[in-house]
């Protein structure tokens, strides 16, 4: 059974703890940040593949940025809905920013380019994986778009083999078909996962010296 929590009236002497609780409820509560529908003309690294309405299931969830986790089953919805943009991480955890071009510009070792790819796992959950693209990085590339094609007809895990330096698949045909956000394009998609995470200008705060952020 939940404890109920004390209250003050007129005819109740305060106490320490009392005093606390109420305090803590009467303090304002901070809004969280609207979620800004993003034009991706303006952040696109390059020509999309093409953006495809995506349909099947009504999404409620947000879906997050990362790359396929390790013992995770997952599948991709297709190759012809992948965005090309430019991507900045911060310190934290799939702390992914989405980067205006004219910015990349100013600052180009800075930020890099990335593929986004939606993809969900045997749970449910959505996410979209950024392929990072580039000169040092092809044959990465490469081998995760390979990945992605096959997993947008079947269950797979990526594995990375050591003595190979590169990931297998390994694939699972007992996990029955996924579903998709319904009637969502991936500008939605993305605005949604970027929300309150993009870096328009140079005075953007991940930009700054650490003692004047």
């Amino acid at each position: 059974m939940e404890k109920e929590i004390p209250k003050l009236n007129e005819h109740t002497k305060p106490n320490g703890r009392a005093e606390e609780i109420n305090d803590f409820m009467r303090q304002p509560q901070t809004p969280l940040p609207a979620t800004e529908e993003l034009d991706l003309d303006e952040y696109r690294a390059g020509k999309p593949l093409k953006l495809t309405d995506i349909t099947a299931l009504a999404i409620t969830q947000k879906a997050r940025i990362h790359k396929p986790k390790k013992n995770d089953w997952f599948r991709c919805w297709s190759t012809e809905a992948v965005e090309r943009v430019y991507l900045y991480e911060g310190e934290g955890i799939e702390d992914y920013y989405l980067v205006h071009p004219a910015v990349v510009g100013e600052l180009p070792d800075d930020f890099y380019e990335a593929y986004l790819v939606l993809c969900v796992n045997s749970y449910g959950r959505l996410f979209l994986w950024p392929i990072k693209t580039g000169d040092t990085s092809n044959e990465f590339a490469e081998t995760a778009i390979t990945h992605v094609s096959e997993a947008c007809g079947k269950w797979v895990r990526r594995k990375w083999v050591s003595r190979l330096k590169t990931h297998q698949l390994e694939r699972n045909d007992r996990i029955g078909d996924p579903q998709w956000p319904e009637n969502l394009s991936m500008r939605e998609i993305v605005s949604r996962a970027f929300a309150g995470k993009v870096i328009k200008s140079l005075d953007h705060p991940c930009l700054q010296p650490p003692n004047e952020k």
